[in-house]
């Protein structure tokens, strides 16, 4: 009887230990494993523009602006709905907004992004939830196609190489 409370006990204890360990956080920003790319040798309005027709390709229309940081929203996909949604039965509207921010450096731009879930946007009790790094990777991908639509039809850096 007694070692099936040690571990518990044990098993408590380490889960405990893993929550505070800050490499294996879930959020994004924390982890420091926010999606981000660095485009060189563009200038802004180039930037700007392939965020808006990627993102468009990928069912986001932009939604505001406050200088370096864009905000971009789609509908919801069906799993989405149903996971923040509250169900079938729910009249709730729930969209993906991605934040995005492009911040100059020397002749450069780095570009990054947070995904939210929110759920009744718009509305006075609007609820904006944080994807996590497990969604990272499909952010990472958008960030790379913005990042090969700036420098379609122009030089592109030496560490690239050349097009396959």
């Amino acid at each position: 009887m007694l070692g099936k409370y040690s571990r518990f006990s044990l098993l408590l204890v380490l889960i405990a230990l893993l929550t505070q360990c800050q490499s294996l956080s879930l959020d994004m920003q924390k982890s420091g494993n926010m999606p981000r790319v660095t485009i060189e040798g563009v200038y802004r309005e180039q930037v700007v523009t392939a965020c808006n027709e990627v993102l468009m390709n990928h069912d986001f229309r932009f939604s505001a602006n406050r200088g370096n940081n864009y905000l971009y929203e789609r509908p919801s996909s069906t799993m989405e709905f149903l996971a923040w949604g509250g169900g079938f039965s729910s009249d709730q509207e729930v969209v993906v907004r991605l934040a995005l921010r492009i911040r100059e450096l020397g002749d450069s731009h780095e570009v990054d992004c947070q995904p939210f879930i929110v759920i009744r946007p718009g509305e006075h009790l609007e609820e904006a939830r944080k994807m996590t790094r497990l969604k990272s990777r499909k952010y990472q991908k958008i960030l790379n196609e913005i990042k090969a639509r700036c420098y379609e039809g122009g030089e592109l850096p030496e560490e690239w190489g050349a097009w396959d």
